[in-house]
């Protein structure tokens, strides 16, 4: 359901030449998504919003090209540091990294 709702809310568009686009984050566990992945409020790296979509905790490995340096709030201010070694979820919940 939720990639036939992204795919509705986002038509895809043609390209005329191949481009190429490097895997930048991954979550392991399908009931993580992976929201947005955009540069970082303070300009200090780069910021990756996940969300548990399916009700569940969720303790899920991940893949980036630079490790998880701190967790934030919703407006990036810097929260903890500490057991960034996996993406850590409650039902629902949304977080916010910067790599």
């Amino acid at each position: 359901v939720v990639k036939s709702g992204y795919l509705y809310d986002l038509p895809g568009f043609v390209v005329e030449k191949k481009v190429v686009v490097p895997k930048l984050f991954s979550v392991n566990d399908e009931n993580v998504v992976v929201e947005t992945i955009k540069p970082a409020e303070n300009g200090s790296g780069a910021a990756i919003r996940v969300y548990e979509r399916f009700g569940k905790n969720v303790e899920a490995d991940y893949s980036s090209f630079a490790p998880l340096r701190y967790e934030t709030d919703l407006l990036e201010r810097p929260l903890t540091s500490d057991g960034l070694d996996k993406i850590r979820l409650k039902p629902h919940e949304i977080k916010t990294y910067v790599i």
